[in-house]
């Protein structure tokens, strides 16, 4: 099974993104990079291994993010 690949766009000149089109697993690990307190980054981490893509995707989004699924 391939993963599905999102277009993701940082909000404007605040973040640098890795990677224009990132996979499942990429924004998986993406997501966690984005929490500055270290006292909930453990948390962060965990919900971005465990948690549905599309939770993810929707708090990226909340954050400022742009991503479109790229098919």
């Amino acid at each position: 099974m391939t993963e599905k690949k999102f277009k993701i766009q940082a909000p404007m000149g605040t973040i640098m993104v890795p990677k224009d089109v990132m996979t499942e697993s990429e924004l998986r690990k993406f997501m966690p990079q984005l929490i500055q307190d270290p006292e909930v980054y453990e948390t962060w981490k965990a919900k971005a291994a465990e948690d549905p893509i599309e939770e993810i995707i929707e708090w990226l989004r909340r954050s400022g993010f742009v991503i479109t699924e790229v098919k």
